[in-house]
């Protein structure tokens, strides 16, 4: 991982070159993390250290009177707000994923205290769930664990019965699901092995059986 050495203003500079992947520069005080937008809806997420705080103030190029909804399930499932001002803001944690829609394609920039650079995090999935890494790093769901056991082994051998990870495309999911038929020579990933998630990225993960879904870090890029 490359760190920060100058000031913090250079990196965002430098970052601004490019929109073309997410990456990220940290040190052990800052993350700067580039984060590609399309031109309409974005699941973007959390990976510095944010309490209840606004969107427009973590993320360079949201505007305060921007709409942004999180995902809270339920009878009503989304929560909706303003990214800024005094009333009607949304507040954000980190690891929370939500939804921002961008008016033309281009790139946002995710600017604050790295909360951690590796460690393991616990989400409480109840069927679907938002996630979001709450650390700069990528992660991957190869290295998921569902309560005592892992992603693979608690998963189904059909679609209907499979754990899954939804990853929003701009227009709608891709999904990959694990195919466990309880034999290590026909199980698979379907379509395929899964990318990584990577920090500021916001991925829904579907569990067969309700639980608690929990993230290490890939290792260092």
């Amino acid at each position: 991982m490359k760190k920060i050495t100058t000031l913090f203003a250079v990196g965002v500079v430098a970052l601004g070159a490019s929109a073309q992947a997410a990456r990220q520069v940290e040190s052990s005080e800052y993350a700067v993390i580039t984060i590609p937008v399309v031109a309409g809806d974005n699941l973007i997420g959390v990976s510095v250290f944010a309490d209840d705080a606004k969107a427009s103030d973590l993320f360079s190029g949201i505007s305060t009177t921007d709409d942004v909804k999180k995902y809270v399930g339920g009878n009503t499932p989304y929560q909706t707000g303003k990214a800024g001002g005094t009333e009607g803001a949304l507040g954000l944690d980190t690891g929370d994923a939500f939804w921002y829609h961008a008016a033309a394609a281009g790139a946002l920039y995710e600017l604050g205290v790295a909360p951690i650079e590796s460690g393991t995090f616990s989400y409480t999935v109840a069927g679907i769930a938002p996630i979001a890494a709450k650390f700069s790093a990528p992660w991957s769901i190869e290295n998921a664990a569902v309560g005592d056991s892992t992603f693979k082994a608690t998963s189904g051998s059909k679609k209907s019965t499979a754990n899954k990870i939804h990853f929003w495309n701009g227009t709608g999911y891709t999904t990959y699901w694990y195919k466990n038929t309880g034999d290590a020579s026909t199980s698979e990933w379907k379509p395929s092995t899964p990318p990584q998630v990577k920090a500021g990225e916001g991925v829904m993960v579907e569990l067969k059986t309700s639980g608690a879904f929990v993230i290490t870090p890939a290792a260092a890029q």
